[in-house]
């Protein structure tokens, strides 16, 4: 594995536990992380009740108080630049695959981002999405941030937008948004 993780990407261990990456910074020889599913089933834990879960089923997994994974324990790191080049490569797009593309390709050339660019996180990274699953775009690099910071709510205002499903746009939960500003901001 590459010894630098990054934000939003994700991570499996030997015990079959998936973590997502959060941050650059991490302790040495561990990753910083928070515990998204077990068994395969998703976890929607706060990040203490996930702390105090590890520490009664999986303690190695908690240091000083912190989740993070020791990089020996990492069976598969799943990063979401080359999971929507995956996508993009596979011929036999699933409906919320197809939605990735069609987005990334649409933010790509409104925002003049390079495809390159972006990445999927969450369920479409790891592979666990299904036709319900949202898209959770990332991209890299400060100034094509900037860009996406800049176009504000302009890009929600180009007729474009209304052809995408509107399953694929949820109001999220972290930060907490009501479901009027989330409509608002859509």
């Amino acid at each position: 594995f590459s010894t630098m993780f990054r934000d939003k990407e994700y991570i499996l261990t030997k015990e079959g536990l998936l973590f997502n990456v959060l941050g650059y910074e991490h302790p040495p020889g561990r990753v910083a992380c928070h515990l998204r599913y077990v068994e395969n089933e998703k976890r929607s834990d706060s990040y203490q009740q996930a702390v105090t879960f590890l520490l009664a089923k999986h303690p190695a997994y908690v240091d000083s108080g912190f989740i993070s994974v020791a990089t020996e324990d990492i069976v598969e790191c799943f990063r979401p630049d080359e999971s929507l080049r995956g996508i993009f490569d596979n011929e036999h797009r699933s409906s919320v695959q197809s939605s990735a593309v069609e987005l990334t390709e649409f933010l790509s050339k409104q925002l003049l981002i390079p495809r390159e660019s972006f990445g999927v996180t969450d369920s479409l990274c790891w592979g666990g999405a299904h036709d319900d699953s949202d898209v959770d775009l990332v991209v890299y690099d400060a100034a094509n941030a900037r860009k996406i910071l800049d176009a504000e709510f302009r890009l929600f205002e180009l007729p474009e937008l209304t052809l995408f499903p509107q399953s694929i746009f949820v109001t999220p939960h972290e930060p907490v948004m009501e479901d009027a500003e989330f409509a608002q901001l859509c």
